[in-house]
């Protein structure tokens, strides 16, 4: 393997990138209303870029860690920086996007979208391939697109980056190694972005013993070893792995970039410390363990959901379901999937429940003593937002129930569903 010391780029050398049209275009895309913001992501992209290895280098690599907040925009600043990569000269760019499909599926839309890669001239910037297998017409293009970089004939906006999205598995992985060990990469370029790098990518096996590896950490390290120039970039969210891991291991990072999330981000510092009216704690007798089972739904997560459906009912009656908007509440119990279930069968035994009590006379006590829980639920929201009045929602609650579906989202049936929540005007999920 690579010496993992010889990666620290130069400190004089960090200049090198330049802002360049294909990143102009994504962020303007992107940031159409905020020319000053976009300007600031491109700037960033480029400074992260140029902390990698050059690339008319004849050999190298350098590793990089980019942290941001959650939902801060970690992914417009990777996809920035392979779109700066394409402007500064990388004919090669991968993606490890995803442990499973459902993600690798979404990060890969999401990056052809951003770059514009099925517009109408999006084939001349951009090839891409998802979990590529070292087949001979894999092969044949993917190297006839390097050989147009090479060739100072052909016009640089006519140059194709290679875009390669795989998931973070080993087998994948082995199939992407074997791929580019087909080709002669002596002289080309790469950028490797390692998307939620905390997640799988280090080795899980280093308290096994000297030389134990994780099998995904090993095709990572075979990969970045059939790369003779490349830079590697790790993002995440939650660092702390990444950079309490042993100062010699090859995804050590050797410098850190920490995203600015901008003006307007909400996150959990703003809605967890600068507005705790946000948020309600789930009492300790709520929470299932050993010692505390639970044999009837918690009376919180009763309390979510009324909260939840309010504020469905209140997007149909304020008209707000047009298009594709949803409304969607997670709940997660436990890492295990019994419990996923258990919890998906309180749900829809409550939502049959709540259903059948609201179709009783006006004057049921029931009914009374329902819409009185209901209505301690819209107080809570009418504490952070205008909502039409009560009574209007009342009418509407059962439309609410009816455009509501309930999914287990999980690998118990044997993989992760691919489209868990499906789009239909205001509709809660």
């Amino acid at each position: 393997m690579t010496d993992p010391q010889a990666d620290i780029p130069a400190a004089a050398d960090h200049d090198w990138a330049e802002a360049g049209p294909e990143g102009q275009r994504l962020v303007r895309a992107k940031l159409p209303d905020a020319p000053g913001e976009a300007d600031a992501v491109l700037t960033t992209a480029v400074g992260i870029l140029g902390r990698g290895t050059r690339p008319d280098a004849l050999t190298g690599h350098a590793t990089g860690l980019v942290v941001g907040y959650v939902q801060s925009g970690k992914t417009l600043s990777f996809t920035a920086v392979i779109a700066s990569a394409r402007d500064n000269g990388f004919p090669l760019v991968v993606v490890v996007a995803g442990t499973s499909n459902p993600l690798l599926n979404q990060s890969t839309r999401r990056l052809r979208g951003d770059l514009q890669v099925d517009a109408n001239d999006g084939h001349l910037r951009w090839v891409t391939y998802t979990n590529p297998t070292d087949n001979e017409t894999t092969i044949r293009f993917i190297r006839q697109a390097l050989d147009e970089w090479r060739d100072p004939t052909v016009p640089p906006q006519e140059k194709a980056t290679v875009l390669i999205t795989v998931m973070k598995n080993h087998r994948h992985l082995a199939n992407l190694v074997r791929l580019l060990r087909a080709l002669d990469l002596a002289d080309v370029p790469a950028l490797v972005v390692d998307d939620e790098a905390d997640q799988a990518s280090l080795n899980t096996q280093i308290a096994a013993g000297p030389g134990q590896q994780s099998t995904t950490y090993r095709r990572l390290l075979e990969l970045r070893d059939v790369l003779p120039l490349h830079t590697f970039l790790q993002y995440t969210a939650t660092p702390q792995a990444p950079l309490l891991i042993n100062l010699i291991d090859i995804l050590s990072p050797r410098f850190v970039e920490v995203l600015d999330p901008g003006a307007d981000y909400v996150g959990g510092q703003l809605i967890f410390q600068g507005a705790p009216r946000l948020t309600r704690l789930i009492p300790p007798q709520d929470i299932a363990s050993l010692a505390n089972p639970l044999t009837d739904p918690p009376e919180s997560l009763l309390e979510a959901l009324r909260v939840f459906l309010i504020g469905v009912t209140a997007g149909i009656v304020q008209g707000l379901g047009i298009g594709n908007l949803n409304r969607s509440m997670l709940v997660h119990p436990s890492q295990k999937t019994a419990q996923h279930a258990e919890y998906r069968r309180w749900i829809g035994d409550a939502f049959d429940e709540w259903q059948r009590i609201l179709d009783l006379p006006p004057d049921d006590p029931d009914r009374r003593d329902l819409l009185h829980d209901f209505r301690d639920a819209y107080d809570e929201i009418a504490t952070t937002v205008a909502l039409p009045p009560f009574e209007r929602l009342v009418g509407a609650l059962p439309r609410a129930f009816r455009r509501t579906s309930i999914e287990e989202v999980n690998a118990s049936g044997g993989k992760t569903p691919l489209e868990p929540i499906r789009k239909v005007p205001q509709r809660g999920t």
